[in-house]
């Protein structure tokens, strides 16, 4: 992780809290840098705050799924294909059905 972009994000976020993809952003600094419980902070934060932010489903679960929590991620990435049928966004419809069909294997 470049502390200096993590620390960037965070100045930014401090001065626009409500500003969803800055707050992604934190979380994936966070987990690119394996601090999985803080990077999760964000995504939780993110996902009460801005439920239809769709990104944050598939990082969200793939995040989960490193912290081991199987079954919370597949009720995210269960969400997450509502939140993308609904919006129409086909191919983040098909990259959550794909991690799903991954993790029945």
């Amino acid at each position: 992780m470049q502390i200096n972009r993590l620390d960037n994000l965070l100045k930014m976020l401090e001065s626009q809290p409500n500003d969803a993809f800055l707050t992604y952003a934190v979380g994936l600094e966070y987990m690119n840098s394996e601090n999985l419980p803080k990077a999760w902070e964000y995504f939780e934060q993110l996902l009460r705050s801005n439920p239809d932010y769709l990104p944050v489903y598939y990082q969200g679960a793939l995040l989960l799924i490193q912290m081991q929590q199987i079954e919370e991620a597949k009720a995210l990435l269960f969400k997450g294909v509502d939140l993308a049928q609904q919006l129409g966004e086909r191919k983040t419809l098909n990259e959550l059905n794909d991690l799903l069909e991954q993790m029945e294997d």
